[in-house]
């Protein structure tokens, strides 16, 4: 879900214009993920996911409304975070989740279909969740050896919040069911906790963030031919990570063409961003800082009250731009 990113110091001690700079990075790479995912074809108006787009299925039971499936405890959630290797996903109605999906090392979907049969149950809140298994957190700057000391001394990193693509998911979904008069709590199990967070479509912020996602996905669209996205389905991209399939299409002389159309499309968008929508994507690409910033805290150095202050600022930068957080820490 995430790519490797340098970890802040203190936020507070960052220049502003270096910070700015880095929100930027951080949310052009953003955009990327989504728009690749609608410029690959795999974005579906069917699908929901830790991130926008596709990412191959595991050989997990799926839901069906004539089949009975396994109920997931919080006990094992806490076993799979610490033990995995790829992200679950999860469906959830009242006190009950059921593991319906599964994926990559950092991704994974699952089917609005499969949310559409609890919510034709009656449930008025169904739950998507997903996992952040602790071997992701090689994106927060810990090495495999690091991450395995963790494991074999049961020395937990920080948490690990929602992405900003999670996020993106978790407003496409919101936006799928919204006149179904339900509200849909997304939620992330890292190795220390829980975090819950529902999506208020109705916010400026949000409605920006999807004005502008439309008009950035019809550019992306009129660059690519019929033979560009050919050659993308034959290389089997939906197979990688969306933040790292332009730097693959570039990699690679007969498809850098292809990649570089790309960037410019999202370049070209960002520096052309009119002065009321700055701001709010400023907010958008702050929530991937502080994500990454949280989840390396304890690399850094951060002792508990600066972690807490993070969180603090995280929830607080979610809550600007619609999205309602809360974190509840598992930490026996």
């Amino acid at each position: 879900m995430k790519e490797n990113l340098p970890i802040l110091e203190s936020k507070k001690e960052v220049k502003k214009e270096h910070k700015f700079e880095r929100l930027l990075g951080i949310l052009r790479k953003s955009i990327m993920v989504a728009m690749m995912g609608l410029a690959t074809s795999q974005f579906s108006e069917n699908r929901s996911g830790t991130y926008i787009g596709h990412a191959h299925e595991t050989k997990i039971e799926r839901l069906e409304k004539n089949k009975e499936f396994k109920q997931i405890k919080i006990d094992d959630i806490q076993r799979m975070v610490l033990q995995d290797e790829s992200e679950r996903i999860f469906l959830g109605s009242g006190d009950k989740l059921y593991e319906v999906a599964g994926g990559q090392k950092e991704s994974g979907f699952v089917e609005f279909k499969d949310i559409q049969h609890i919510i034709d149950q009656g449930e008025k809140s169904p739950i998507v969740g997903h996992t952040h298994p602790i071997s992701v957190y090689d994106n927060a700057g810990y090495t495999a050896k690091d991450i395995g000391e963790m494991k074999k001394e049961n020395n937990l990193p920080a948490p690990m919040p929602p992405s900003i693509t999670d996020i993106m998911g978790s407003i496409n979904t919101a936006k799928h069911f919204d006149d179904q008069g339900v509200e849909m709590r997304e939620r992330v199990y890292d190795p220390t906790g829980m975090w819950e967070y529902r999506v208020q479509i109705a916010n400026a912020a949000i409605e920006l963030f999807d004005e502008f996602q439309r008009d950035l996905s019809n550019t992306v669209e009129a660059n690519l031919t019929d033979s560009d996205r050919q050659i993308m389905k034959e290389l089997e991209l939906d197979s990688i990570h969306p933040v790292k399939r332009v730097a693959f299409l570039k990699s690679n002389p007969k498809t850098s063409v292809i990649g570089v159309k790309l960037e410019q499309a999202v370049d070209t968008c960002l520096e052309n961003l009119p002065e009321e929508k700055q701001e709010v994507f400023q907010r958008f690409g702050e929530i991937e800082v502080l994500c990454v910033d949280i989840a390396g805290a304890k690399k850094s150095g951060y002792d508990y009250q600066q972690i807490q202050n993070l969180i603090g600022d995280y929830i607080q930068t979610a809550r600007a731009i619609g999205v309602q957080v809360s974190y509840q820490s598992t930490a026996k």
